[in-house]
């Protein structure tokens, strides 16, 4: 599987299945527009082999969320409730499995 094509089937389940967490309600990656992102991010290191939890730390401190007229960025890490960063490890593992 390319790249691209990786990126993209990556950043479909992302974006449904993940979520930011804001005043305990859910945005999903793909609405916010932070599933190709981070799905391309975390392609890139899937070329590597295995993806660790300490990658994927890294990648989700490093997407960072503009709040309000751009002035604030916050890592994209400090929105994910442990239920999606759960399912967001699942994803990863299951997309590793299928690039073998």
């Amino acid at each position: 599987m390319n790249l691209r094509t990786r990126v993209e089937t990556l950043a479909a389940a992302l974006g449904q299945d993940v979520y930011l967490e804001i005043a305990r309600w859910r945005l999903y990656l793909a609405d916010a527009h932070l599933d190709v992102p981070l799905a391309t991010q975390i392609s890139l290191l899937m070329d590597d082999g295995l993806v660790s939890d300490a990658q994927i730390d890294a990648v989700l401190e490093h997407i960072l969320v503009t709040l309000g007229d751009g002035n604030h960025q916050v890592p994209l890490a400090h929105f994910l409730p442990t239920n999606a960063r759960r399912r967001l490890n699942q994803i990863v593992d299951e997309a590793l499995v299928n690039h073998r």
